[in-house]
């Protein structure tokens, strides 16, 4: 029991008396049920991280972390979604695949064609056609067990070079006598359908092939991907030729002569010496660079396809020649040929047996 003051009067009363003695003013009891509901905060919703929320959160956060943030979810829950948020961005930005990245690579990328595929794939083989033959043909002794694993080892899915006389001619295919012994030696099929529309039985060509079966006393080898003298137009030694026709300085179809004197070999000029004589006394200039890498990158081209082949500088120009050459006839036709397939406007000069080579 404890003393308060009346309202009316201010006299001291007892907090138990129904009203005041002195002025019988009612006894004023604080509704305190009213006053602490009325203070009471209404409480919020809880809220749990479902399943299907988690996973748009984990792969999306950019869009579903967003709802995190509403009433219901543990501070704990929205800090370990801004900890993923940001996580998810920083290896966004750092991963090259954003929206920029993207468009470059799409714009850059080529498509890869499967004859490039197995270019890349499969090595080049300088194996003849006796060679092989002797290992793995008619002419070779071993069992049938062992040419056959020698010949997928050794030759199998290698590209070769090789040059025979037509003996049956289509569109789309070819067959050849390499040794000039019997009839087929060779069976390819062309990489582009048509390639040998203009070809004729006894016409002498150079093909360039994937090596796909043995052959033996009765069944020719065969290949795939054929194109005539070796031609290769895509990839890195595809590109040569685009690089030439930029750089080109001098390319006039006109014949002319030229003083070895006047001339400086580079130092692969000497490879050609021994087999120059005074016999020869043609070659085709192919092309006149400024760019000595250029030029260098074509002679390998040509020796790729089958030419012999040098450089001679004069005056910061390099010219690349194929030869020497024996028969005239025989160098327009390879100056011909370079023109019709690689576009290369060269032509044909007379050679005059150069000094000894100097560095």
């Amino acid at each position: 029991m404890a003393l308060i003051d009346c309202y009316e009067c201010g006299k001291k009363i007892s907090d138990v008396a129904p009203a005041c003695p002195s002025c019988g003013a009612p006894a004023a009891k604080p509704a305190s049920t009213q006053i602490e509901g009325s203070l009471r905060a209404v409480p919020k919703p809880s809220r749990t991280l479902s399943f299907g929320l988690f996973m748009g959160v984990f792969f999306a956060p950019f869009i579903f972390f967003w709802f995190l943030l509403r009433d219901g979810y543990s501070n704990k829950v929205k800090a370990l979604g801004l900890c993923w948020l940001v996580i998810f961005v920083y290896g966004y930005l750092n991963s090259g695949t954003g929206v920029k990245d993207f468009q470059a690579d799409t714009k850059s990328s080529k498509p890869v064609s499967k004859l490039q595929q197995l270019e890349e794939k499969y090595s080049d083989s300088n194996a003849t056609y006796n060679d092989v033959n002797s290992e793995v043909g008619c002419a070779s002794k071993y069992s049938d067990q062992k040419k056959d694993d020698i010949f997928d080892s050794n030759f199998k899915n290698r590209w070769m070079v090789w040059s025979g006389i037509v003996v049956l001619a289509d569109a789309d295919d070819v067959s050849l006598n390499v040794d000039g012994i019997g009839t087929q030696d060779l069976q390819v099929d062309f990489l582009e359908k048509g390639a040998g529309y203009n070809l004729k039985k006894g016409q002498k060509i150079k093909v360039r092939f994937l090596m796909t079966n043995a052959g033996g006393c009765f069944l020719p080898f065969s290949g795939d991907y054929a194109v005539i003298d070796g031609q290769r137009e895509f990839g890195k030694l595809g590109d040569v030729f685009k690089d030439v026709k930029k750089q080109e300085k001098i390319s006039e179809n006109q014949e002319e002569d030229y003083s070895s004197s006047t001339f400086k070999f580079k130092s692969d000029a000497h490879k050609t010496e021994g087999v120059i004589s005074q016999d020869i006394s043609w070659v085709v200039q192919v092309a006149s660079l400024s760019n000595l890498s250029i030029a260098e990158r074509l002679k390998q081209k040509l020796h790729n396809l089958g030419y012999e082949s040098y450089i001679v500088t004069k005056e910061g120009i390099n010219r690349v020649f194929i030869g020497p050459i024996q028969e005239r006839a025989e160098a327009d036709r390879i100056r011909n040929q370079l023109e019709r397939q690689n576009q290369l406007k060269g032509f044909v000069a007379r050679y005059q047996n150069p000094e000894t080579p100097t560095e």
